[in-house]
């Protein structure tokens, strides 16, 4: 499909799947509220649900504290390379 939006806000992106025949990858918690109202409609994908990527920008180790390193370094995939780990 084309893609003729993205980076956009939740409302705005809202606004439009009500306002045109579209579809969009969102979280279930943005829009539960619409699909109780039957205003929007879910549409499952048979493989299930897609994988989501995230990503963590820092300026410098030193700021982050110990618990959050632990906790990024047990994340799934991520091998942080921080100076002077401590």
């Amino acid at each position: 499909p084309n893609i003729l939006l993205k980076n956009l806000s939740s409302d705005v992106i809202k606004q439009f799947l009500q306002k045109m025949p579209s579809g969009a990858f969102i979280g279930r918690f943005i829009v539960q509220k619409e699909l109780d109202d039957g205003i929007l409609h879910e549409i499952k994908i048979a493989e299930g649900p897609p994988l989501a990527r995230f990503y963590l920008a820092y300026m410098d180790a030193q700021y982050i504290p110990g618990k959050i390193k632990h906790f990024l370094a047990g994340a799934s995939g991520f091998r942080p390379k921080f100076k002077g780990a401590g």
